[in-house]
């Protein structure tokens, strides 16, 4: 008799800044269906949602609670060098929305990726201080100024990794949500930044799908990515987060328009 494997289910959610609104979207439709992570990666901003979920908060919870958020309050300007913002701020009001504090508080395991920008290696966090954590993940370069861990330097894990699919190997089904996408149509008026910035995005999108395409062979892969990318990263008005949260749910359905757990 064939013994039946048992599902675990892990989710991973990418980086994208403000575009995370798309992923509590889909988010929303995913648990609909009654899908329970059994582990947790998230990046960057996808941290936030991360921290919140394994917290026990529902997508709906978090709807409410990052809607009614002042984006500019939760700025701290920095008068490093090495960025404008610091990031604590923003940091340390999502472990109070989810009324955590270290890894060890959290109900769902987590596993959040940061990059050592001076060895250029991906480093993982599970255990301990979660407002370290999320400082390191967010720090996107230019922005948000370095996390300084011991005598190390992090910043933002989508610059190694920015849908770190790999961080969970015991989950056989996996539920990925991707906002991280940035491409930009290129023409004769484009700048040398844009065009820099767009070969780097190819890039890191080849090796991204190089990942996921080797780590699926071994489990049942289930990719989400709503369609955001006309969005900024860094949107500050609330009926755009909303259109992110209609359009999250909008492609969840599409997705997962056949699919029970």
């Amino acid at each position: 008799m064939t013994k039946i494997k048992k599902k675990i289910y892990g989710l991973v959610l990418s980086g994208g800044a403000s575009r995370f609104f798309a992923q509590i979207g889909a988010l929303k439709v995913l648990y609909s269906k009654g899908f329970k992570p059994d582990y947790i990666a998230s990046c960057s901003a996808g941290a936030f949602l991360g921290v919140c979920l394994a917290a026990g908060l529902t997508p709906k919870q978090m709807e409410a609670e990052f809607l009614k958020q002042n984006p500019f309050s939760l700025i701290d300007f920095s008068l490093k060098k090495s960025g404008l913002i610091k990031g604590e701020k923003l940091s340390r009001e999502i472990l109070k929305i989810a009324k955590v504090e270290t890894f060890e508080d959290l109900k769902i395991p987590l596993r959040i990726n940061a990059t050592n920008i001076n060895t250029d290696e991906e480093i993982v966090f599970s255990s301990g201080n979660l407002v370290e954590a999320i400082n390191a993940t967010i720090a996107i370069p230019g922005v948000f100024a370095p996390k300084k861990i011991a005598s190390e330097f992090y910043v933002d894990g989508g610059i190694y990794n920015a849908l770190p699919v790999e961080l969970i190997p015991e989950a056989n089904v996996v539920v990925a949500i991707d906002v991280s996408f940035n491409k930009r149509t290129i023409t004769q008026n484009s700048s040398a930044i844009q065009i820099l910035s767009q070969s780097a995005y190819m890039l890191q999108r080849h090796l991204e799908e190089m990942e996921i395409e080797r780590y699926k062979k071994d489990r049942n892969f289930i990719f989400i990515m709503p369609p955001v990318e006309h969005f900024m990263f860094f949107e500050y008005k609330k009926e755009k987060f909303k259109s992110m949260i209609k359009i999250g749910e909008e492609e969840a359905r599409k997705v997962l328009n056949n699919i029970s757990f």
